[in-house]
């Protein structure tokens, strides 16, 4: 089939591995966050505060509208939000919006997604978030289990230490005798930082379930945990054995290191690291979070030895402002600062809204290109990536005009879009429902430059859902 040009708009999904892991913390994938406001989840990093979760749960069943998790924060910078967690037991969990004021507030976090197994599965909203559990359900399950736990003679497994993530193998058995057989889905209140989860179909009489804990411990020594199976309630408890002391010492920032480079409106990666010379008094475990300045922070952990030596910060988050900037880095009692100097950004930009979400920025490595009967624009964000491409196999010139699918006319330019979301899902113009179903218009163009917008609706051609583009717009030098 022979076309007469064509266009390539395509967008790059986070492309990581569906991770399912049943039961703790440990292990668990990290999701994505994006936008101009600054905050932290309440909890972070271990378990998510008092998290308020709302639907109904069944494997085997699509979540719907009422599936909704609740989680608190802490905003410090105004501005516009979309987080994220990964994708485990085949759900995930989003949310976004607009932070008016600062201080405590909360998310709202959507659930999308069938899942796939039975069981407790914990997700962390964002990348460095806090983390919730979600106790999924056996599909077809009818009746509640009704039956009488024994508290007093729970076993807990595992090691449960001060400042170190629970795992899988973190569990608690309690007996229990059940007089109605059925399903359960038990989740303790988060406490201590810590939030024990299980679920499944208990047959009657005397038997055990096994709750398996997630979270970050706060405190050392003994805490009680409530455990509730419809009216019968008890406690059991878990002794936590202190954590190692923090390492003691003194930052020298004078004699600090920078690498990666730094431009407003690029958001930083790995690359983006401070390295400050520290001399440790006492040693032990360190963690160093620099607070969030110019949209950007640094953070690292690990463990130190008493002498001279140094520890390295990673950075994350976007700039906002070009220009020789502060950043205060503070651990213990010692505190000083290591200054950066931000490139000025381009002012050209790529963007656009998927599924009526708020505006996605594409300006990282934002690039462009005008040639006989070819013009792109391509660019990254924080976990995607958009190209658009206009092509005339004709060799005909690209200049100001809209560009629409299979809508052959004068300029006789046919036009495709493809979106990927995640590793496997691709969305592309369903040409089976004729032209003007995407469209990219050139509202100006000269040899060094273009501006123009661009929308539609692109479509899973094996999936069969769809994904809306609005307010797509560009404005890109080459």
């Amino acid at each position: 089939m022979l076309f007469a040009g064509s266009l390539f708009c395509l967008l790059f999904g986070g492309c990581d591995k569906e991770y399912s892991i049943e039961g703790g913390g440990g292990g668990v994938p990290p999701g994505t966050s994006s936008g101009t406001a600054v905050y932290t989840l309440t909890g972070a990093p271990g378990a998510c505060i008092t998290p308020i979760v709302s639907g109904t749960y069944v494997a085997g069943t699509a979540l719907s509208s009422t599936n909704t998790v609740i989680v608190a924060v802490n905003v410090t910078e105004l501005g516009t939000y979309t987080i994220s967690t990964a994708t485990i037991n085949g759900v995930s969990f989003t949310g976004s919006g607009t932070f008016t004021i600062t201080g405590s507030q909360i998310i709202v976090l959507s659930g999308i997604g069938t899942p796939t197994n039975a069981g407790s599965f914990a997700y962390i909203p964002g990348e460095t978030g806090c983390t919730f559990g979600i106790v999924f359900t056996p599909g077809g399950s009818g009746t509640v289990a009704v039956g009488t736990l024994n508290c007093a003679t729970a076993t807990p497994a595992g090691t449960y230490t001060q400042g170190i993530a629970l795992t899988s193998s973190n569990t608690v058995s309690i007996p229990v005798t059940v007089t109605t057989a059925g399903t359960y889905s038990i989740t303790t209140t988060a406490t201590n930082g810590v939030t024990f989860t299980g679920a499944g179909t208990l047959a009657l009489g005397a038997q055990t379930i096994v709750l398996t804990g997630s979270g970050l411990p706060v405190n050392s020594g003994a805490v009680s945990f409530p455990v509730s199976l419809g009216t019968s309630n008890c406690n059991f408890s878990i002794t936590f054995l202190p954590g190692t002391p923090p390492a003691v010492g003194t930052l020298d920032c004078t004699g600090a290191t920078t690498a990666g480079t730094y431009t407003q409106g690029t958001a930083l990666t790995s690359s983006n690291t401070i390295t400050i010379p520290v001399n440790v008094t006492t040693a032990g475990p360190y963690s160093i979070t620099t607070t969030a300045t110019n949209g950007v922070t640094f953070s690292g952990t690990g463990t130190l030895a008493a002498g001279a030596q140094t520890v390295v910060l990673t950075g994350s988050g976007t700039p906002t402002n070009s220009g020789s900037v502060d950043i205060p880095v503070t651990w213990g009692t010692s505190s000083c600062n290591v200054t950066i100097n931000f490139l000025a950004g381009s002012s050209d930009f790529l963007k656009c809204s998927i599924d009526g979400a708020p505006i996605t920025t594409f300006n990282s490595g934002l690039t462009g290109s005008l040639a006989a009967g070819n013009f792109t624009v391509s660019g990254s964000g924080t976990t995607q990536s958009l190209s658009i491409d206009i092509t005339d196999n004709g060799g005909g010139n690209i200049g100001a005009s809209t560009y629409k699918n299979l809508c052959l006319s004068n300029t006789t330019i046919f036009t495709t879009t493809q979106l990927s979301s995640g590793s496997s899902n691709w969305f592309d113009i369903d040409a089976t429902g004729g032209c003007n179903i995407f469209s990219v218009t050139i509202t100006s163009i000269t040899s060094t430059h273009a501006n123009g917008t661009f929308s539609g609706k692109l479509t899973d051609l094996f999936g069969g859902t769809s994904k809306t583009i609005t307010n797509g717009s560009f404005s890109v030098s080459y």
